[in-house]
């Protein structure tokens, strides 16, 4: 059966689980009338942050956002799984995949999906120069954290020029990349 749902709606999450038999992720959702201001901002917030992802990769986002790292892991495995996925978002996928990987501080699991990223994006038939800063933000934040400050630093650099010539100067992915690079000035004092 199909359930379809707005997205003023607000969900508290019951369970995630896989039924391998079926080749699907069951979600059990309840509705809830708790955090609906909350889930405003927070879809507001992304739309404006990630203006080209798609409905299906912010659910997924949300849930790695709320520290459901297992459950979003599973969630964009099967995305990718899914033939009805779009080409242009499996590349975010294994982004965001990557990002989980990081958050649970495996950095090898993390820079591998973020590197495939990066080349998804890069082989593209029209290469995706714009939606390339964010993975190669990415990688070059696992080598800030790995302490390899000279390659975090070229990563960035390069980062900043694509999101300079995409979005201006003054634009906070601008500015969280000139953040990085002041942290590494940091500590590298």
């Amino acid at each position: 059966s199909e359930v379809l749902f707005d997205l003023g709606s607000t969900f508290e999450i019951i369970s995630v689980k896989e039924d391998f038999q079926l080749n699907l992720c069951l979600i059990k959702l309840r509705t809830s009338n708790k955090g609906t201001k909350i889930a405003k901002e927070y879809i507001e917030f992304n739309r404006k942050e990630e203006e080209e992802t798609s409905i299906e990769l912010l659910f997924g986002k949300l849930l790695a956002d709320m520290g459901q790292y297992d459950q979003a892991l599973k969630y964009f495995q099967n995305l990718l799984l899914d033939n009805h996925t779009k080409k242009d978002d499996i590349a975010n996928i294994n982004n965001l995949i990557g990002t989980i990987y990081y958050n649970k501080d495996d950095f090898k699991q993390a820079l591998q999906y973020y590197e495939l990223a990066y080349n998804l994006m890069m082989n593209d038939k029209s290469i995706r120069m714009k939606d390339s800063a964010k993975p190669l933000t990415n990688i070059g934040l696992v080598y800030h954290q790995k302490g390899q400050y000279n390659r975090a630093y070229e990563l960035y650099m390069k980062s900043l020029e694509i999101y300079n010539k995409y979005y201006g100067k003054e634009h906070i992915k601008s500015t969280k990349i000139l953040m990085n690079i002041g942290n590494i000035y940091t500590e590298t004092r």
